[in-house]
């Protein structure tokens, strides 16, 4: 693990990272349902930042693209975290034909990798519902992958300045 990793992407922010960027997939519960336990998924985020906020910014983006006449055919999210806005992008923009997430922090892009490119069963993920260190639950459900994703996107574990 790099000293980033170790600085910056503790359990602690990917916690938070996932809750803001997924937890519409991955703590969702219908209403009346319970996790097990008998207790309902905490979803604590929601009313700070939605994850409806990548949305806002897809939409915003293929606004100004159709504003402007531009097509766009790739897209380069730096800093892309563990990846709900080129998720939301690559919705709104029909031909993108690459996509290239660059982040420095191995953990997210592993994080990544398993919401955007895969379909298989996501492990526990750190869930921060208390003071002190995150609890780890099984996901609701998960996010269908980028169709496609092994030949059109290309996740970078990198600085900027190194990519």
């Amino acid at each position: 693990m790099s000293s980033l990793d170790e600085d910056y992407a503790t359990p602690e922010r990917l916690a938070i990272y996932l809750e803001i960027g997924w937890s519409d997939f991955l703590f969702e519960t219908p209403d009346g349902a319970e996790a097990s336990g008998g207790l309902p998924y905490p979803n604590p985020r929601r009313d700070r930042v939605p994850p409806s906020f990548p949305l806002g910014v897809a939409m915003l983006a293929r606004s100004w693209a159709m504003e402007i006449s531009f097509e766009a055919r790739s897209l380069c999210d730096v800093g892309g975290a563990v990846g709900r806005t080129i998720f939301e992008i690559e919705r709104q923009f029909s031909g993108l034909e690459h996509l290239v997430l660059v982040e420095p922090s191995e953990r997210f892009c592993e994080w990544a990798r398993r919401l955007l490119s895969s379909d298989c069963k996501l492990p526990e993920v750190p869930l921060v519902d208390r003071v002190g260190s995150p609890r780890w639950v099984a996901p609701r459900t998960r996010p269908p992958p980028i169709p496609r994703a092994k030949e059109r996107l290309t996740i970078v574990n990198e600085t900027l300045e190194r990519y």
